[in-house]
């Protein structure tokens, strides 16, 4: 089940609007069986430390029309997740932050040649 959050508007309106954030991820069975497949293409190990064991999957940025490992859909480690989220690297869109929040430029190119440095490993 999907979980349901308030968000503020980004006008002066007082009215929230109802935003699904369950709707990026969608059937959570399939979205486990990908996400496990997506951590064994590189052995288990951080596309962004190229250390750690990934423990999470990351998007860098959300698409309606679904993940796409190695381009916006990333094994990682939690010590890297949190980097990943932080200001100096995740830009959030106040209009449409379901859809629109993603990282930088320059650390989407970091996961993209980790996951590349990765592949070539296998």
């Amino acid at each position: 089940m999907s979980k349901r959050v308030a968000i503020a508007p980004a006008n002066d309106e007082r009215e929230l609007l109802m935003a699904n954030w369950g709707d990026r991820y969608g059937n959570l069975k399939q979205y486990r069986k990908r996400a496990a497949r997506a951590h064994e293409s590189v052995n288990g190990l951080c596309c962004c430390c190229l250390k750690r064991k990934s423990t999470v999957m990351h998007h860098s940025s959300y698409r309606k029309s679904g993940d796409r490992r190695g381009d916006n859909w990333f094994p990682i480690c939690k010590t890297c997740h949190t980097k990943a989220h932080s200001p100096q690297n995740w830009v959030k869109d106040k209009q449409n932050p379901i859809w629109k929040n993603r990282n930088t430029r320059e650390f989407s190119r970091q996961l993209k040649r980790g996951y590349r440095a990765l592949q070539d490993k296998v």
